[in-house]
């Protein structure tokens, strides 16, 4: 089989980067707004709201393709992960909660499968000596 040694990330790598970035962010938002909704006075909850926010950082930076993102987006996967056991072991369930998980665990092994992330270490640093090239140019 022959690697795909190119230097730029094909149209449909960055579309599908941008399209499963902006679905998360919008996914997490929602369950951050709605744990924000129900939340108890209970310090756990908070850890909880952070697991969410990362969430959204590491979509936004998925659609910003940034190489380091699937890195992220494994981390993340695995607060969620424990974020759900915490709801099961409170006796509270989040179809949501549960399913931006699975959608999270699903996204990063879909990334990793296709090769994203070292497609986009190629990138960065194409573009890195591309500026590099055009710096000493100019």
């Amino acid at each position: 089989m022959k690697k795909n040694t190119a230097k730029e990330l094909s149209v449909k790598d960055a579309e599908m980067c941008l399209f499963l970035g902006g679905i998360g962010v919008v996914f997490s938002s929602i369950c951050l707004i709605q744990h924000l909704q129900v939340i108890l006075d209970d310090t756990i909850n908070y850890a909880f709201a952070f697991a969410y926010i990362l969430a959204i950082v590491t979509y936004v930076l998925l659609m910003m393709k940034k190489y380091f993102s699937a890195i992220m987006l494994t981390v993340v996967s695995a607060l969620l992960f424990i974020n759900i056991t915490f709801y099961l072991l409170l006796q509270c369930f989040s179809f949501l909660a549960f399913s931006l998980m699975l959608f999270t665990i699903v996204v990063t092994i879909f990334l990793f499968i296709s090769e994203i992330p070292t497609k986009l270490k190629q990138h960065k640093l194409y573009t890195k000596q591309e500026n590099v090239f055009w710096d000493d140019k100019l």
